[in-house]
């Protein structure tokens, strides 16, 4: 091979090779880039299933308070009932205040 023709050879694969060298270096930023992004991702989700948890924490505390004051009014109820100051239509009001709040609250 002439000398000419292996300079040009030379040549051409050092370009091909800066040509590399620029799509890894471009490659590797975008990389970093999709790190970054996946970490945010990974930090957003990790604050829902944070909140989700805190959610139906206090559901299940507002649950457990409905049930008392279903208990409560029941007591009251009965109480008024033996004392004979609560009328049907007294009690059936507070039956009735009781099924609403079950079924606004709980029907899902």
């Amino acid at each position: 091979m002439p000398y000419e023709e292996l300079v040009k050879n030379v040549i051409a694969v050092t370009a091909q090779n800066d040509v590399l060298s620029l799509t890894l270096t471009e490659s590797k930023a975008h990389c970093n880039h999709l790190t970054i992004l996946l970490g945010k991702y990974e930090s957003s989700i990790t604050a829902h299933q944070m909140s989700t948890s805190y959610a139906d924490q206090a559901l299940s505390a507002y649950q457990v308070l409905v049930g008392l004051l279903d208990t409560e009014l029941a007591l009251l109820t009965s109480k008024c009932q033996v004392l004979g100051v609560c009328g049907y239509g007294m009690t059936y009001t507070i039956h009735v205040v009781i099924s609403n709040i079950n079924h606004t609250h709980f029907s899902n």
